[in-house]
């Protein structure tokens, strides 16, 4: 919606003061709003990552802060890693596989 769509006759506007549009939205939202919606986005974000921490540590069978997020990732793959060639392993001793 441009400035001059808001002034002509067929605008639901007409006559009235448009609502806030474009890079002036932000502007006229209060500091504290931006700020509390901005507090409310990383406690969501933070929800989600000490979710995945404990999900991790569960697999690795540590507790949730013994290790770091890092390590935790680093840990999950190495058990990816030897579940597969454990896979590869009884597969190349099974007859007939392959």
């Amino acid at each position: 919606m441009t400035e001059h769509d808001t002034h002509s006759q067929w605008s639901p506007w007409l006559g009235q003061v448009p609502p806030p549009h474009g890079s002036r939205v932000a502007e006229q939202i209060p500091i504290a709003v931006r700020l509390a919606m901005l507090q409310a986005d990383y406690d969501s974000c933070r929800e989600i990552l000490n979710l995945n921490v404990r999900d991790l540590a569960a697999v690795v069978g540590v507790h949730p802060m013994q290790m770091s997020y890092v390590e935790l990732i680093a840990s999950v793959r190495r058990i990816l890693e030897d579940q597969r060639n454990r896979i590869l392993e009884l597969e190349a001793d099974r007859p007939g596989c392959r």
